[in-house]
């Protein structure tokens, strides 16, 4: 959501709901001499929230329940429990959002954080069809948001750091980047920011016991658009995207779409900062 200028400095909880699909091509082999096709599908129930141990210290945390589900031959295999709990924690290095001066907003965050192994991973089972990773990963985050009156941009750069699975298989690091323009405008006390978004994706080449894997990492591009609406202490938004661009597994394995809705409870002036 579009929250560096909205309650920037209040805690908040809330939960999403996102929603993945993708298709894929199995080449054929010894075992299966034709090629299968299968669509998966994985939806997210997030636990999130914000905490303020100190006015320049953001503490982002997030609890998922993941379902996925598999299609082959129009026979469905289904799993679903508590995914990887990740920790996010953000130093805001510049704020001008709270200045009641300027016509020009602007706003700069830097951070890091972990995922840690707690969903269930099954190692007799694939590696991309998991409740959880079965890894530790390491990331590193930035936004920079500016505003000028109604009209703004955020950018976001992350880049993730891998762990090894108890399979020895570990997924390729991954860089993701997207921008979001936004035009801000109020009916009576409800807030709207309608945005349009692109998103930009890449993952290095995975390896199995040190050993690159041919016909795996990935790039994909997306377009697309959303709405945020605060009014009170309650925040919902929603956003769709779809893909323009993508080259996954070596072609293998097409992302159909993504959306997400959210909402949040933000705890305005019960908290404060030090």
């Amino acid at each position: 959501m579009l929250m560096v200028f909205t309650d920037s400095r209040n805690p908040f909880i809330g939960f999403r709901e996102s929603v993945k699909t993708i298709n894929i091509q199995h080449p054929a082999s010894l075992l299966n001499p034709e090629v299968q096709k299968s669509s998966e599908s994985f939806y997210s129930t997030e636990l999130w929230g914000r905490w303020y141990p100190h006015q320049r210290l953001q503490v982002f945390g997030f609890v998922p329940y993941n379902q996925i589900s598999r299609t082959i031959k129009n026979q469905s295999t289904q799993k679903s429990g508590f995914g990887d709990v990740s920790l996010l924690v953000n130093y805001l290095v510049l704020n001008t959002g709270d200045s009641n001066t300027g016509k020009f907003k602007q706003a700069l965050l830097i951070g890091a954080g972990c995922k840690l192994n707690t969903g269930s991973f099954n190692a007799s089972e694939s590696a991309g069809f998991q409740i959880g990773s079965g890894t530790k990963d390491f990331q590193i985050y930035g936004s920079y948001t500016m505003r000028y009156q109604m009209y703004g941009l955020l950018n976001e750069a992350s880049y993730r750091v891998m762990g090894v699975n108890p399979n020895a298989y570990q997924f390729g690091n991954r860089f993701n980047w997207s921008a979001k323009a936004f035009y801000w405008f109020k009916i009576n006390e409800l807030s709207c920011l309608p945005h349009i978004g692109y998103t930009y994706e890449k993952a290095a080449t995975d390896r199995l016991k040190s050993i690159q894997q041919s016909k795996t990492g990935a790039e994909i591009a997306l377009l697309g658009s959303g709405v945020d609406l605060y009014y009170k202490n309650f925040s919902l938004g929603a956003n769709y995207y779809h893909p323009i661009h993508q080259y996954i597994n070596a072609g293998q394995v097409t992302e159909s779409f993504r959306f997400q809705i959210n909402l949040i409870y933000n705890f305005k002036n019960l908290l404060k900062c030090n």
